[in-house]
């Protein structure tokens, strides 16, 4: 009995053509590009409120600033008054 060649199986997806196709960056950055224009949060996906990030991690991003440059003081900016407003999360 004579084997066969088998082929090997294929495991690639259908390639993505948009705008950030052909630009000289990386891969992930790419992703960041199509969430932001999507808008929604360049790190997990929910929706934005800033520019890249959802509140969560617009959040984040002013206190690593702050902490990084040595502020003291807590400007009255966009993070503090959506996080004022947003619905308090029950925790237990």
């Amino acid at each position: 009995m004579k084997k066969k060649k088998s082929t090997p199986p294929t495991y690639t997806r259908k390639k993505i053509v948009d705008e950030f196709t052909d630009l000289p960056i990386s891969r992930q950055q790419k992703w960041q590009l199509r969430r932001a224009k999507e808008g929604r949060c360049v790190i997990c996906g929910d929706k934005k409120v800033t520019a890249w990030h959802c509140l969560k991690h617009a959040i984040a991003n002013r206190e690593w600033a702050r902490k990084y440059s040595g502020s003291k003081r807590r400007n009255k900016t966009l993070t503090y008054k959506l996080a004022a407003k947003a619905p308090k999360k029950a925790k237990g």
